[in-house]
């Protein structure tokens, strides 16, 4: 059997489509019903063997885009599916692995602040280590895995950052 292959297009403002030989073969984001973007995800879209045929395929990309901001972000690169998306996630590994430190480490002090009973500094520094954990997961491609829209997950990531000079204040 013949590996999958792929086509990566990196990461797009706002809204695409992806045809191979006129037939749409995958999308981010939605104009209808509702507006959807999502300028952060990278996309890494299959190239189906049964529409792949001898000779000159065609490629099509079609942007839609709320800004000038439009566009390709890199140039596009054909590869194994399974070595692009190793590559994205071995590109990741250390933000996931510090955003999940951050997370348990927080949990660690907050378990540790109830038990004692003091809620004092170790409470605050484990919120905020909390808070750091999930926006550096929400920074990475794991955004995709813990929220179902884009807009969700930029709303998520904007109400975290104006949370985390609260801790401060303590």
């Amino acid at each position: 059997p013949v590996e999958p292959i792929a086509i990566k297009l990196g990461r797009i403002r706002d809204i695409d489509e992806f045809y191979l030989n006129g037939i749409l073969i995958d999308q981010t984001g939605s104009v209808i019903p509702k507006l959807e973007v999502d300028f952060q995800k990278v996309r890494i879209y299959s190239l189906p063997s049964h529409i792949l045929k001898p000779g000159i395929n065609t490629l099509a990309i079609r942007i839609y885009a709320a800004t000038n901001l439009n566009g390709l972000k890199e140039a596009p690169v054909i590869a194994k599916e399974k070595d692009l998306r190793n590559k994205l996630f071995t590109s990741e590994v250390f933000p996931m692995i510090c955003g999940y430190v951050f997370i348990f480490m927080g949990i660690y002090f907050l378990v540790g602040s109830i038990v004692r009973g003091r809620t004092g500094e170790n409470f605050f520094f484990a919120l905020f280590s909390i808070f750091i954990g999930y926006y550096v997961l929400i920074r990475t491609q794991h955004r995709n895995i813990l929220f179902e829209s884009f807009t969700t997950s930029y709303v998520m990531e904007l109400l975290i950052l104006i949370c985390l000079p609260a801790f401060f204040l303590n």
